[in-house]
């Protein structure tokens, strides 16, 4: 089933994965700890081809600890070497060398030579990224020779492709051209349509170093040719930028422009193409992790069930006997009987007293691991969004810089296309910012420090945070709140709310606007109100904010937002045991509440003590 699931990932993961789990349940079954450390690899493998490499390490090394344990030392090499592959991916160049000569050592043992000339080929690569030209050679030349020997082309052409790469970092045309070539012809024998993309944009490269501008031209075209015949969207992108860069170099700017409007497009195919992805895989993820849940719950209702059978067959057997030495005694140990039967009753209410702790711990494990699911679940697909989201600003901004580097500017164009950067790049780092506010908050350990906390000079702070952008509209701030208002929060996390309301306020506010922070005493809690004269939301938007669905839309000065913001400003307040609610008119403005505890005298005196004790230690120590 290993095996099957390793041919069926390429083309249906839903089906390799389904055949990995019941893999995973029969090796367990019957303690085939080398199937076990199999199914690890090839899930690992599934999760890592998918850019899901932070969930394919933990496998991997789990693959690696059992492959130890049972003197698997196959397994072993290759654990090493997928982890190494992922070090790689991950640029800790070192340590996956390290790796990478373990694997090579386990393979030398086992005498498998095209093993052994894969490991030459990575080891290379990770020389030729850091520059030591000398020994990547050495590991490249080392792979060519054996490749030859033992006749396996794959390593062959590989050997040559990468040879050709470094002659062509170090400036040596005619080299890198016969290597190159050579790799060429391999590919073209096997009809390897991604092999001929990859060497034909590097003999493009060298044509146009050469200043063969229509042979560098024609490699980089049938390059992409080849590309989009296997929908290799990458290796389409690397065609296009080697295109441009040969007419680039050609000052020919009309045809720059010309692909560089190709370039933008196929990057928006390929974001749209992965965030597709991203999504179904999540779910296929999530399905799995469910079908996990109901196997599990299935596991322990089994064992449940057979000691529950075992007490009872117990309590059947002890009654027997006693039934039996009743018969044979009777009367004579009458009094004894009724001892026993006291005795009897007092176990059987301890069993039923632990029978229900029992029933109480599973329905609490239950729900433990339904929270876990959920938060699980929540942060891929955040993770996701983001890591997705940030590639079109990024996109953007390489493609303008590659612009700007292309031909020169006038001053206006240069301070629009400046304004334009900016923009993006302040997307970008609110997006990173939420994602940095939310893990730290999910963090293991983490815990919410509930103390009084001023509302006043906690609406100052954030006031003077916000000032900067606010000048830039010419909006006043305005700080109303009383300066003996307190509430019982944790002042970080409320710092970051109300910092996020405010700069919505400001991002929804016209020029020349009004924002205030005031507070409504409701009894025993206070609500803390952000108020704006701005554009208001529309009623059908009103159901859309804080909910787990991302909604976003342009300011009063086309300032655009993540999304992201009221999201975590929900999860953050009903932390605190607060709630969050907005009133709002289209047109003439809103006001955004969070209600919170207020701090009690309690509070405030549990407080001073605790730094009291603190502060006592401190200089003790």
């Amino acid at each position: 089933m290993n095996e099957l699931a390793f041919v069926s990932k390429r083309n249906d993961i839903d089906k390799a994965l389904k055949l990995l789990d019941d893999a995973a349940r029969l090796s367990v079954a019957n303690n085939y700890k080398k199937g076990t450390a199999t199914n690890y690899l090839y899930e690992a493998g599934i999760y890592e081809q998918n850019g899901y490499s932070k969930n394919a390490l933990p496998l991997y090394y789990k693959s690696l600890e059992l492959s130890k344990a049972i003197d698997d030392t196959f397994n072993v090499a290759r654990a090493n070497q997928q982890i190494a592959k992922a070090l790689m991916d991950g640029n800790d160049l070192t340590e996956a060398e390290k790796l990478f000569k373990e694997a090579m050592a386990n393979y030398k043992i086992l005498n498998r030579r095209d093993d052994l000339v894969n490991i030459e080929n990575y080891l290379g690569r990770i020389k030729l990224q850091q520059k030591d030209y000398v020994t990547a050679e050495k590991y490249f030349s080392e792979a060519l020779r054996e490749s030859k020997e033992v006749a396996y082309g794959y390593g062959l052409k590989k050997a040559n492709y990468y040879l050709g790469v470094l002659y062509l970092e170090k400036n040596n045309l005619p080299k890198a051209k016969v290597f190159l070539s050579n790799a060429l012809t391999l590919d073209e024998q096997k009809n390897d349509k991604y092999g001929l993309s990859l060497a034909k944009i590097k003999l493009s490269v060298v044509a146009c170093k050469e200043k063969h501008y229509e042979e560098a031209v024609k490699l980089a075209k049938s390059a992409l040719q080849d590309a989009h015949a296997i929908s290799a969207m990458q290796l389409e992108i690397e065609a296009v930028e080697t295109l441009k860069n040969v007419y680039n170099y050609q000052k020919n700017y009309e045809k720059v422009i010309e692909w560089q409007e190709v370039l933008i497009d196929q990057q928006k195919q390929i974001y749209d193409k992965e965030r597709s992805f991203a999504l179904q895989f999540l779910d296929i993820l999530k399905k799995k992790q469910e079908e996990q849940l109901a196997f599990e719950k299935q596991v322990l209702q089994a064992e449940h069930k057979a000691r529950f059978t075992y007490l009872i067959l117990s309590i059947v057997g002890l009654g027997l006997v006693i039934l039996s030495v009743l018969a044979y005694v009777c009367y004579r140990n009458y009094l004894n009987a009724k001892i026993y039967s006291k005795e009897l009753a007092a176990k059987n209410a301890v069993i039923e007293e632990n029978a229900l702790m029992l029933r109480e711990l599973n329905k609490a494990i239950s729900i433990q691991n339904t929270g876990l699911a959920e938060t699980n679940q929540m942060k891929n697909k955040l993770f996701s969004i983001i890591s997705h989201d940030l590639r079109a600003p990024f996109s953007s901004v390489k493609g303008v810089l590659g612009l700007i580097q292309s031909r020169s500017m006038s001053d206006d164009e240069i301070k629009r296309v400046m304004g334009l950067l900016n923009r993006e790049l302040e997307v970008a780092m609110g997006m990173l910012h939420n994602l940095f506010v939310w893990a730290k908050a999910q963090l293991e350990g983490s815990v919410i420090n509930l103390e009084p906390i001023n509302l006043y000079n906690l609406a100052e702070e954030n006031i003077e945070f916000a000032l900067s952008q606010a000048r830039q509209k010419n909006i006043s701030l305005i700080n109303a709140v009383p300066t003996n208002a307190l509430a019982l929060a944790d002042k970080e996390r409320l710092s970051f709310v109300l910092r996020n309301l405010l700069m919505n306020a400001i991002k929804f506010t016209y020029g020349n606007g009004e924002i205030s922070i005031h507070t409504e005493d409701l009894g025993d809690k206070v609500a803390i109100a952000v108020t704006d004269n701005g554009k208001g939301i529309a009623p059908s938007n009103l159901n859309k904010l804080f909910t787990e669905q991302r909604f976003t839309s342009l300011g009063t000065a086309k300032e655009k937002g993540t999304g992201l913001g009221l999201m975590l400003c929900k999860d953050f307040v009903e932390s605190l045991g607060g709630t969050i609610t907005v009133k709002s008119t289209e047109g003439e403005g809103s006001t955004f509440f969070v209600v919170l505890h207020k701090a009690l005298q309690a509070d405030i005196q549990e407080t001073a003590e605790s730094r009291h004790q603190y502060q006592e230690i401190h200089h003790n120590n």
